[in-house]
C-alpha cells in the first residue's frame, strides 16, 4: 500500500475539493504501519469519518489551521496513535458529538472536553489512568 501513497494523497485532495462529509477510510490488508495521509485533515467538509487500521501521522506537525468544523460523528477502528492525536481531533471537531474507539493498538490517556459530546464508546481500548 506505501507504494500508493501519491495516489492515496490525490484521491484525498479530490474528496477535500468536492467537499465530502462522510467518509469510510480502511487500510486494508495488515499489518496496520501505513501512516495516515495528512491530507485526510483538509477534509473540511466532513460530517462523519471512520477510519480503520491506519497509523497517526505526528499531528503536531500538521497545519495549525487544521480543523474538521462540521465533523459530528467519528469513529476509530484498530489505528495506532498516540494520547496527543485524539486530543488533536477532539480540540479541532467542535461539533463532534459521537466519539466511538475500537480496539486501540495503543494504551489511550484520554480527557475528554466537550460541550458537543453526547456519546462515547471504548470497546476492547486499553485506557490508561
Amino acid at each position: 500500500m506505501d507504494a500508493h501513497r501519491a495516489e492515496l494523497a490525490r484521491w484525498l485532495q479530490l474528496l477535500a475539493a468536492k467537499g465530502v462529509q462522510d467518509l469510510a477510510f480502511v487500510n486494508r490488508p495488515w499489518p496496520c504501519d501505513l501512516r495516515l495521509p495528512g491530507e485526510l485533515f483538509r477534509c473540511a467538509s466532513l460530517t462523519r469519518l471512520y477510519l480503520g487500521v491506519w497509523r497517526f501521522p505526528d499531528t503536531g506537525a500538521l497545519p495549525r489551521g487544521t480543523a474538521f468544523p462540521n465533523l459530528r460523528e467519528l469513529g476509530l477502528c484498530f489505528n495506532v496513535m498516540e494520547d496527543r492525536d485524539l486530543s488533536f481531533l477532539l480540540a479541532r471537531s467542535p461539533a463532534l458529538e459521537t466519539l466511538s474507539v475500537n480496539s486501540s493498538q495503543s494504551g489511550l490517556r484520554i480527557r475528554l472536553v466537550s460541550r458537543s459530546l453526547r456519546t462515547v464508546q471504548f470497546c476492547v481500548t486499553i485506557v490508561q489512568d
